[in-house]
């Protein structure tokens, strides 16, 4: 299924959204659009279209305006109409489903008209399309499978309204509400959380980035750390009800545990911080093999999707299971061995692969209980962790590590998620078993080079195309929402679809787009209507022109208005100086020397008077 046209009539909500009433094509080649007066759809071909420019069976279009023109809930009513035009979006509670639209959709049956919502402004029966050449779609049967991938770096803390869509979900209300849902009992560290994981989808990101094969989409590599923390989530209290699934010897001998473990781990990190004994590595197999025994126990407790078969899933306990300084480890391992369910020949093998990497090469930082290694160490860990839950019966979401980057800049993890979670969305699309063989996907990405630099505002297009093209086969079609000039400048001009709440320019398009000069985009009034400077250099400089025309011996008027800086002769000059804009400098200027001639005259004729009176004394 590909989607060509949509207009959408009536949202039914008091928001001025600007894409209501407004024709909106997907395809660059054809452009669709609503006879209001004849009530009936028209179509017409772009001849001057260049087909496959971002790649073959690559699309992108770009959503473009400014702030509070609706894009954001544009690109959700999107994910929501693709999955509704597949068949999929069936049991839901949206918004969506009162609102008013037609879509043109090219399927295996052909070109196909669908509607949402009633609308009494057209009779949905006379909206036909008028002279259009069917003929051009029909040796172009669309079979395709079509799901999208949404992408948004805001967070906003709403829930979502639905259980388990049929489409990919990475933005940050949708990942941090996972957080919230998969959270261990108790804990309330649910954004903590959401910031480490996304460190381990950037680290899974970087892993697949640095295969051979793929060296040319390794564009972190200029900011991208060697070394990362480690922690193991130690100390996380459960099990503070009564139990659902663990029988009462195991309920007991956790909260046994766990007491003892507090105190004697308590004790190893004070002789360990003061030399006394022990290793930053046995620290760390300490911890991990206590966080691996609490989501064993977890597991048991909290049963989520059952993916091994078994009748039961029981416990076996240790008896007289003391933690000292003697028996520790002996004991965690003996739990795990005895643990039938759980394979214990392979979990044997990971724990030994594990104990490698858990070496004393691990340091130690106090101030944050975590372990700094590098990441070449963090890959492989969770490579060992991803194992260890396919040895669970039951699906588990808790880790069993936690990592984040040192000295990071805001903007280059935000340049990394991107990336990362576009990848992470590309893994779960592979295990929904309802959309996991779709060869067509839109990649719905809304704003993704907030907090970008401009160098980075500009390249980023390519970079996506680049890596998107190394990781995924099919069809892709990427719509981005944006208030930058810079993605305008990377499409053809029927591909930008340009919203603003200025009715005049509601209906219209962005002229020049592809490959044009960015300040002539920012010059366009679409983007800044009235000039393109700060406002406050503007303001400056209109009160500085103020102050090299104002007459005082005529009454202000509107050509001759009071200035409110305490400007001198000196502060002026010296603005105008650091002026950047030449033929406002210039212009200032003249200005100066109108407003200081005369009375540079007269004092250069004051300094030659007295010069010649100091001349006069020798003679």
């Amino acid at each position: 299924m590909e989607l060509l046209y949509l207009r959408i009539f009536n949202t039914n909500t008091d928001h001025n959204l600007s894409f209501t009433n407004k024709d909106i094509n997907f395809n660059g080649q054809h452009t669709f659009f609503l006879n209001e007066k004849k009530g009936n759809f028209e179509y017409a071909e772009n001849k001057t279209y260049v087909k496959d420019l971002h790649g073959i069976n690559t699309n992108a279009t770009g959503l473009i305006g400014g702030n509070g023109v609706g894009k954001t809930t544009f690109l959700k009513f999107l994910q929501y109409l693709i999955a509704r035009l597949e068949g999929l979006e069936i049991n839901h509670s949206y918004s969506f489903d009162t609102w008013n639209w037609v879509a043109v959709v090219n399927k295996e049956e052909g070109l196909n008209i669908t509607y949402g919502g009633e609308d009494d402004s057209y009779d949905q029966n006379k909206l036909v399309f008028d002279k259009f050449p069917v003929d051009n779609f029909t040796d172009n049967v669309d079979t395709k499978l079509t799901t999208s991938i949404f992408y948004s770096p805001h967070l906003n803390l709403e829930e979502p309204n639905f259980d388990k869509p049929d489409y990919i979900d990475v933005s940050s209300d949708f990942l941090m509400y996972l957080e919230s849902r998969d959270k261990e009992e108790n804990d309330d560290s649910q954004i903590i959380n959401f910031r480490k994981n996304e460190t381990k989808r950037q680290i899974a990101f970087i892993e697949f980035a640095d295969l051979e094969v793929n060296k040319n989409i390794q564009f972190y590599n200029h900011f991208k750390r060697d070394t990362i923390s480690v922690t193991f989530n130690q100390f996380v209290k459960k099990f503070d009800t009564e139990p659902r699934y663990l029988d009462i010897d195991n309920y007991e001998t956790y909260k046994q545990i766990d007491k003892q473990f507090l105190s004697y781990s308590s004790d190893l990190n004070y002789n360990l911080r003061r030399k006394r004994s022990g290793t930053d590595g046995e620290l760390a197999k300490l911890w991990f093999y206590k966080r691996l025994f609490e989501l064993i126990y977890y597991n048991a407790e909290y049963r989520g999707e059952k993916h091994i078969d078994d009748k039961s899933y029981r416990l076996s306990i240790i008896k007289d299971f003391k933690i000292t300084e003697d028996n520790i480890i002996q004991n965690f391992e003996n739990f795990f061995s005895n643990q039938l369910l759980i394979n214990p020949t392979k979990l044997a093998l990971l724990l030994s692969n594990l104990n490698d990497l858990l070496s004393d090469d691990l340091k130690y930082e106090e101030n944050d209980k975590s372990f700094i290694c590098s990441l070449d160490v963090a890959k492989e860990l969770m490579s060992i962790e991803t194992d260890i839950f396919k040895l669970l019966p039951y699906d588990l979401q808790i880790p069993l590590f936690v990592f984040d980057w040192s000295g990071m800049s805001t903007g280059e993890k935000a340049y990394l998620n991107l990336f990362s979670r576009l990848h992470y969305g590309l893994n779960q699309l592979h295990k929904n078993s309802n959309i996991q063989e779709s060869s067509r996907v839109y990649f719905l990405i809304d704003e993704p080079s907030t907090g970008f630099h401009p160098q980075w505002q500009k390249e980023y297009l390519d970079k996506l195309l680049t890596f998107l093209e190394a990781r995924f086969d099919g069809e892709k079609h990427l719509i981005i929402s944006s208030h930058s000039p810079f993605l305008a400048s990377d499409l053809q001009k029927e591909d930008v679809i340009a919203l603003s709440i200025n009715s005049i320019q509601n209906n219209s398009f962005i002229e020049n787009t592809f490959a044009a000069n960015i300040h002539e985009l920012l010059a366009d009034s679409f983007f800044l209507q009235d000039g393109f400077i700060g406002d406050f250099a503007k303001e400056k400089i209109q009160d500085l022109i103020r102050y090299l025309t104002f007459h005082e011996e005529l009454e202000e008027s509107e050509n001759n208005i009071k200035f409110s800086t305490p400007w001198d002769k000196y502060t002026a000059y010296k603005l105008i100086q650091i002026i950047g804009e030449p033929v406002i400098k210039e212009r200032l200027l003249s200005l100066y020397d109108l407003k200081f001639r005369e009375e540079t005259k007269e004092s250069l004729e004051k300094q030659m008077i007295e010069l010649q009176l100091k001349l006069s004394k020798f003679k």
